[in-house]
């Protein structure tokens, strides 16, 4: 675990933690299942601005099929002894038309792909993809994820989802391939974090956000309770409000006794201990890790300004009864100048000057 514990000067602090999951070349067994469902309805032959083009490839499809090409390539990149990648292919117009088989060979995945014709035609039947998708027989025991790659135009009934919008190869980059190992293999399951204050160093703390992920601490330690899932490499962040300076909540604490007076352990230099308790990906037994976090200095990095604009930004969007003099210009400010040669945090400063 790491943090940042910065001043407000207002007599309150903020303190970020931050949880990193362990890399794709950890020794654990783990892997992922990847059906692509790609649309080759007639609009797929248009260009980005919806116009028909003899150019083939200022095409859709064929900036689809680029796209698809790059994450599996960096999917089959991350396969190892120790990690198994097994990706299939479904393409569908007015209706849907088969799975392939599945396979762990990229060349053979990109034959796939590069047979689909650069001349699509049809409607745009999501339902029977959708359908056949949620059939597919899965070839292992790893997690099955399912990626829809569409213009967004059905013809026919629709359905939810999560969608992202790609207009060009470098937010395809982005979205298929950057985060592909966080966003499909899974180092970790049932993951929950604990933190527990020094009441010698801190007298009230808030939550910034998560408020929907909230639990009960009785709740930590009972594996019943499900937890969130980490991927290889992702990075898990949390904001605290602090008023430096306990709490009874039923439950062993390290800094206190039962009649609320210090223990030993509050006399030292550490000003909390994080809990994490998780699941390994092919495991139904828990792992509990405990970090202890120092107060060893106080100041800003950059990465905790740019958290810290995140959630101003969040504070004021959601018209937060703690947003106080928050304002968005504040928060694209602070984005902007912490932003450094990080061009997607750059984007998140001018989305929060259009907002503005």
């Amino acid at each position: 675990a790491s943090k940042t514990l910065t001043d407000n000067h207002d007599g309150t602090y903020t303190i970020t933690l931050s949880v990193t999951g362990k890399s794709e070349s950890s020794s654990t067994k783990s892997g992922a299942n990847i059906l692509v469902v790609l649309d080759t309805s007639g609009s797929m032959a248009w260009n980005a601005g919806g116009q028909s083009t003899s150019t083939e490839s200022a095409r859709r499809i064929y900036q689809a099929k680029q796209a698809v090409n790059a994450l599996a390539g960096t999917l089959y990149g991350q396969a190892s002894e120790n990690i198994t990648i097994n990706m299939a292919l479904e393409t569908f117009d007015n209706t849907a038309h088969g799975v392939s088989e599945w396979t762990t060979n990229l060349n053979t995945f990109r034959g796939y792909v590069n047979a689909i014709s650069n001349s699509p035609t049809g409607g745009t039947n999501w339902e029977d993809a959708l359908q056949d998708a949620n059939n597919v027989t899965a070839p292992n025991e790893y997690p099955t994820y399912v990626i829809f790659v569409s213009d967004g135009n059905p013809t026919f009934r629709n359905t939810r989802g999560n969608y992202y919008y790609i207009d060009c190869m470098d937010e395809a980059k982005r979205v298929l391939c950057d985060k592909a190992s966080q966003a499909f293999i899974t180092v970790a399951k049932d993951v929950k974090f604990q933190v527990e204050f020094n009441p010698a160093y801190v007298s009230g703390y808030r939550l910034v956000g998560y408020e929907n992920r909230v639990m009960e601490a009785r709740d930590f330690k009972d594996d019943t309770k499900d937890g969130g899932e980490v991927g290889a490499g992702a990075q898990v962040t949390v904001l605290y409000e602090l008023e430096m300076s306990g709490s009874d909540a039923g439950i062993d604490l390290k800094y206190q006794e039962q009649n609320r007076t210090l223990s030993d352990a509050a006399d030292s230099d550490e000003l909390c201990t994080v809990s994490v308790r998780y699941k390994k990906p092919n495991r139904d037994e828990s792992t509990e890790e405990e970090y202890v976090v120092k107060d060893t200095g106080r100041g800003s990095s950059d990465n905790f300004k740019f958290a810290s604009a995140v959630a101003e930004a969040a504070l004021v969007i959601r018209d937060s009864e703690y947003k106080e003099n928050a304002s968005l210009e504040a928060a694209m400010e602070r984005a902007k100048n912490s932003a450094g040669g990080d061009e997607l945090k750059k984007q998140f400063a001018e989305l929060l000057k259009e907002l503005d």
